[in-house]
């Protein structure tokens, strides 16, 4: 490919070198490969400028970046405006413009983005449509699948994915987009036929800094979709939406989507929907009532796009829920083991009190909170973990580069009463003690890590399989 090829789109200048040869585009120093462009961009940490001489060492055949370096580097340089912007433009006319081979649907919300993704995912199977998915548990089309270390992965990843599922035959992308992954402009080569809007609650405010950047960044989401579709019961959502604007709720607001009578067992979830198409009978093989906005987010997404609502529920009714999502791992002896990725403190009190609706004696909780993150939420998850649970074991939840006594102790600070808190910093112990306790009618619920099969200890990923500690502990038992 050819620069000039590469810069379409964008507001730069760069002419005399519009021939010169690019064989791929990154944005990490350490992996520029000759011929590849280096896209300079400023981090919340770092600011990779400074290291333009270091990419051209490795081979940068040009450079993409918006500030000019002090110095002739000896290879073209494309000055723009905004280089993660241009770095999304790049990596998408890089791999062909997947961008504008597929329909795409964008889910953003601080809870809810990977089941509610996965519920458009399975009703756009059933109908038949070559769907793929991109979000916190990999990128998956047919028998293709990536592994992602982010909900929404950096534009060069992002892009070549899509390419392959492209490729492949992929004609509807459902994608979750962090905030982070809209603040950084990962998305802006995309044109969303619906964005939905979930909820907000505090989550990234290391990054951020306060709640109205938080949902600053959400709301670019918006600039991207044709449609909006939004949660009528966020009151922060109220009147930030103009143009074609889909509402759903659970109170009853005269929202286009609203559900009432819910009701919600082990394994099912019900409710009566009213839209459009008139009143529906919603069931589901999952359980909570914050799915109950999910699964009305889905199929007015999918409606935007063509759905009929009555295929949507009729899909919907074999739903089995996504991997590490309030997911039943054990249910013998006269208890369940529960497995959920809750890690935000509306995430923990919801996933609590779908679990408290549902135990019938005690109700156990393992649970920690990330290193090198957001520390306000601490004590606010040990203050909902002291109202919601009969017994709590507060350990380890990728601690990263943090001291993990330091973690426990921000999370102690908001309980006043630690009677029955019990400490045990290594996760596997703690999840091995939480079984052993349990009894008939109780519920262990171990929160924060879901799908994920690792620890970040310092800098290092251990593998760590929360499902194979469980099946273990009872196959030792067993024994």
């Amino acid at each position: 490919m050819r620069l000039a090829e590469l810069l379409m789109g964008m507001n730069c200048g760069c002419a005399a070198a519009a021939d010169t040869e690019v064989t791929g585009v990154c944005s990490n120093s350490d992996k520029v490969s000759p011929g590849d462009v280096f896209v300079a961009v400023k981090g919340s940490r770092t600011d990779s400028h400074e290291l333009i001489a270091s990419a051209v060492s490795r081979g940068a055949s040009a450079v993409i970046c918006q500030i000019p370096p002090s110095e002739d580097i000896g290879v073209p340089v494309a000055l723009v405006p905004d280089s993660r912007r241009a770095l999304a433009l790049a990596a998408d006319n890089f791999y062909g413009n997947p961008s504008g081979k597929m329909r795409f649907i964008g889910i953003t919300g601080t809870n809810g983005k990977t089941t509610t993704s996965y519920m458009v995912y399975h009703i756009l199977q059933k109908m038949g449509l070559r769907a793929g998915v991109v979000g916190t548990n990999g990128s998956r089309f047919g028998d293709m699948s990536v592994d992602g270390a982010r909900t929404t992965p950096e534009a060069e990843e992002l892009y070549g994915v899509l390419a392959e599922f492209a490729h492949a035959g992929c004609t509807h992308l459902i994608m979750e987009a962090s905030s982070q992954g809209l603040d950084q402009r990962r998305c802006d080569a995309l044109h969303f036929d619906a964005g939905v809007f979930l909820n907000i609650s505090p989550e990234h405010l290391d990054y951020h800094g306060d709640m109205d950047r938080y949902l600053q960044a959400k709301l670019i989401l918006s600039e991207l979709s044709s449609a909006c579709v939004v949660n009528a019961d966020e009151p922060v959502f109220a009147g930030k939406f103009g143009g074609r604007c889909v509402t759903f709720s659970c109170k009853g607001t005269g929202s286009d989507y609203s559900a009432e009578n819910e009701s919600s067992s082990l394994g099912m979830l019900r409710y009566d929907m009213h839209c459009p198409a008139g009143n529906l009978d919603v069931s589901i093989s999952i359980c909570g009532r914050y799915n109950v906005y999910n699964s009305l987010a889905a199929i007015a997404a999918c409606r935007v796009c063509g759905i009929p609502e009555m295929d949507s529920v009729r899909a919907l009714s074999d739903f089995k829920g996504v991997r590490g999502r309030f997911e039943l791992v054990y249910a013998e002896d006269g208890f369940g083991v529960i497995i959920d990725y809750a890690h935000t403190p509306d995430s923990l009190r919801q996933v609590l009190t779908t679990a408290r609706d549902l135990c019938h004696n005690k109700l156990i909780l393992v649970f920690g909170c990330g290193g090198d993150r957001d520390k306000t939420k601490r004590p606010i998850m040990g203050r909902i973990a002291a109202e919601k649970a009969d017994s709590i074991y507060v350990t380890d939840d990728n601690p990263r580069t943090e001291d993990r006594m330091a973690i426990i102790s921000d999370i102690l600070a908001g309980v006043s009463d630690r009677s029955r808190f019990t400490v045990i910093p290594d996760r596997r112990d703690a999840i091995r003690s939480a079984l052993s306790e349990a009894s008939q009618g109780d519920i262990v619920l171990l929160a924060g890590k879901g799908h994920e099969q690792y620890q970040i200890l310092g800098r290092d990923r251990v593998e760590f399989d929360e499902y194979g500690i469980v099946d273990e502990h009872f196959r030792h038992k067993r024994a």
